[in-house]
């Protein structure tokens, strides 16, 4: 009997470990870069364009809520890495339309150059059913570059300067310390989906709320405190793909 519970014990932490290894995900994305497209010409420090692109998730796995989407800025020399998705599930066949602004590149001389976007998946949290096997993937468009300024590199080294990232914020929380009510001054860059989740120190939620979608430009939400007891607790506002996050102060 003793020896049918060993094998029994053994076959299960056997199938346990075999689930967990199963359980790695696999994510593979499609990048479409719309703009700046094939051919577009730039000049350096002068024109004004958007960078557009698009993530599309080919699977075979869905993006998860703890998943993290980033890409990265076409820069050959130093990318900044840029946070796209989190907090949101993607399943398979789901894009990410990511648009930024009021961009010029401040660098390379005339000829053309490689405009390229790239990013991946990631999440290495535990357990396995969370690890994503990382791969990355990018898309190029050729665009011509002119450079009146002089210097700035060889052809294809170039940077781009962020003018107006097309995000939404939080601009600013009142009254702090909140007095029965909150109000969040919200600068929404598109419409979006809003949620807003109050917690304790320790992480513990009080209040959570869907405040459904709002318009672009400022909008201003109340939140009611009045159930909330004294003390200091930690917001996190979600406009879409973008999270804030503060203090906020309540008295009684």
């Amino acid at each position: 009997m003793k020896k049918m519970k060993k094998i029994y014990a053994s076959f299960v932490m056997l199938l346990m470990a075999s689930a967990a290894f199963a359980q790695v995900r696999t994510i593979q994305l499609e990048f479409k870069l719309v703009s700046p497209a094939n051919g577009e010409n730039l000049e350096v420090n002068v024109t004004s364009f958007d960078q557009r692109f698009e993530i599309k998730n080919l699977g075979p796995d869905a993006i998860q809520a703890d998943d993290t989407v980033l890409y990265h800025d076409p820069s050959n020399t130093s990318p900044s890495q840029y946070y796209v998705l989190k907090g949101k599930t993607k399943g398979v066949g789901d894009t990410i339309l990511l648009v930024r602004t009021g961009l010029k590149l401040t660098g390379g001389t005339t000829g053309t150059a490689n405009y390229c976007v790239s990013g991946y998946v990631r999440n290495s949290g535990v357990p396995a059913d969370s690890v994503v096997v990382d791969s990355v993937y990018f898309a190029c468009n050729s665009i011509n570059v002119t450079n009146n300024t002089g210097g700035g590199g060889g052809v294809g080294i170039f940077t781009v300067a962020e003018a107006n990232s097309v995000t939404s914020t939080v601009g600013n929380v009142f009254p702090n310390p909140a007095l029965g009510s909150a109000n969040f001054v919200l600068n929404m860059a598109a419409r979006e989906a809003v949620t807003v989740k109050i917690t304790d120190l320790s992480g513990r939620v009080v209040f959570a709320e869907d405040m459904g979608s709002l318009n672009k430009g400022t909008q201003t939400i109340s939140v009611n405190t009045s159930a909330i007891a004294s003390g200091l607790y930690l917001y996190r506002v979600t406009m879409g793909s973008q999270v804030a996050t503060g203090k906020l102060n309540i008295a009684k």
